[in-house]
């Protein structure tokens, strides 16, 4: 039987996504610790995907928009009303798939703009 999105097996994602959107003084160790080699490691997945370099800020936009469906639902799981509550009863396999299509439709078409308008690109 598929689990729910909200599973409560990943507890500890809910509480960094509310860490990362409340701040407390247990960020600074997140930061100096965790994030980096974790954000190095996703860039790297993004832009291989997109085809942009970590250091152009069109990346840093394509890991928000990546990410904030993920952060969203993961606030909904400590009681958010609304719609997501419906999307976290949605069977995982179903939300985890959309938002893997979603993203990668998203990531590959970013790509392709950066390639046609990037800097240095002849214009025919």
């Amino acid at each position: 039987m598929p689990r729910a999105a909200g599973d409560p097996a990943g507890w500890h994602l809910a509480v960094l996504a509310a860490e990362v959107l409340a701040p407390s003084s247990h960020i600074q160790v997140l930061l100096r610790s965790e994030v980096p080699t974790k954000a190095s490691l996703v860039m790297e997945i993004l832009t291989e995907i997109t085809g942009i370099p970590a250091k152009d800020p069109a990346l840093l936009q394509c890991l928000v928009s990546v990410l904030a469906p993920c952060m969203l639902l993961q606030l909904g799981r400590r009681g958010i009303p609304g719609l997501v509550q419906a999307i976290l009863r949605m069977p995982r396999n179903k939300v985890v798939e959309h938002l893997h299509r979603f993203a990668i439709a998203g990531l590959e078409a970013m790509g392709g703009n950066y390639r046609l308008h990037r800097p240095g690109r002849r214009k025919k």
